[in-house]
């Protein structure tokens, strides 16, 4: 009997031992469970807090570099602080800053600013600032300087690339249009003689005839001589004094006009003979020639001749901005002569292939 109570006791000890000994284990695990869970929290935030940290340095970055020039008037004003510190002396709208743009936009002259973190925004600027210019010499063939207005200023850049692409879709439509039709060749009289254009441009790339105008931006109007002197009659029926916006009618004559009590030389002259897109129009739209596009150098050396019209466009902006004559092919390389700035020979492969695209206006096997 005592030795069942005896074991009782000592089984109930036991019992109880191992029960308070299983409370302490739990505890313990329940106290680690709880520093691990306040490790992995505190862990969290740190986390957290870092991301967050991140995130807002990479949107401050962005922002910095979302902040760029938005607008053709914040785009001048970039280019004239980079003139300064560049010791570029010459003055906004004058005849060396029209040829510095050119230039730029043709063979990127100043390595240095091709390079500038604008570089695209300034050559879109720059191929707004030559058609505009182009523009304002439809209005006055006496210009010598030339200022952008203020509404082409607040144009953001975004505004000039899809008025760009609108009008270079016009033009495709139109040329398609046209080349699916027939040609006017109704009055030809003898082939286009292309040794004869290139020839009178050798003689004038680096100077002005006098029996012709002379423009701030020359480039269209010269190219226009040389087809001339290659055999393409002017055309025109009674045309007014000064420039007349047309693109049926080609031409460029000269007069004497009087002023008080002395003669001046005067001209009467056709958009199409001084503008780029006017002249395009006028040979492809109104005679029927054909005129390619490309995107590479090779592609126009393979096509173009002797004689035939090369025109360029900015691909930042979409802008057809420049026309030259072909006038030496050796071999299958083209050399060209133009205005502005002044070409005689030069080599086509000096121009930019991956910042232009071309277009070649068929002039050379044409008949007048």
């Amino acid at each position: 009997m005592l030795r069942s109570v005896y074991l009782t006791i000592i089984t109930s000890m036991k019992m109880n031992k191992s029960i308070t000994l299983r409370n302490k284990i739990q505890k313990k695990i329940r106290r680690g469970d709880t520093m691990i869970r306040k490790v992995l929290a505190f862990s969290i935030i740190l986390v957290l807090m870092f991301t967050s940290s991140i995130s807002a340095a990479s949107n401050e970055m962005g922002k910095g570099k979302n902040k760029g020039p938005s607008t053709i008037g914040e785009v001048e004003e970039i280019l004239i602080d980079y003139m300064k510190e560049n010791d570029i002396t010459f003055n906004v709208g004058s005849y060396e800053y029209v040829n510095y743009l050119t230039e730029q936009l043709l063979y990127e002259n100043d390595e240095e600013l091709a390079q500038h973190l604008y570089s695209d925004e300034i050559r879109i600027y720059a191929a707004t600032y030559l058609d505009k210019l182009e523009k304002e010499q439809f209005e006055n063939s006496e210009i010598d300087s030339f200022v952008l207005d203020t509404e082409t200023k607040e144009k953001t850049l975004q505004e000039i690339k899809k008025e760009n692409i609108d009008k270079n879709n016009a033009l495709n439509k139109e040329q398609k249009k046209k080349q699916d039709g027939e040609s006017d060749f109704s009055a030809a009289s003898h082939v286009y003689d292309g040794i004869a254009a290139a020839a009178y441009a050798r003689e004038w790339g680096d100077g002005r005839n006098p029996e012709y105008n002379s423009h701030f931006k020359d480039c269209t109007n010269f190219v226009s001589q040389a087809a001339e002197a290659g055999g393409k009659p002017q055309h025109y029926s009674s045309p007014s004094t000064g420039i007349t916006s047309t693109t049926n009618y080609w031409y460029s004559i000269k007069y004497q006009e009087w002023r008080t009590n002395y003669y001046v030389d005067a001209w009467k002259e056709s958009s199409s003979f001084i503008g780029v897109n006017d002249f395009y129009k006028y040979w492809v739209y109104t005679k029927g020639l054909n005129a390619n596009n490309y995107s590479y150098r090779y592609q126009v050396s393979s096509y173009a001749e002797v004689g035939d019209i090369i025109q360029l466009k900015d691909t930042s902006s979409g802008d057809w901005y420049h026309s030259i004559i072909v006038t030496k092919k050796v071999d299958g390389k083209l050399y060209y002569s133009g205005h502005t700035s002044n070409r005689v020979d030069h080599d086509f492969d000096t121009i930019s292939s991956t910042e232009n695209d071309f277009r070649v206006i068929k002039f050379v096997g044409t008949y007048n």
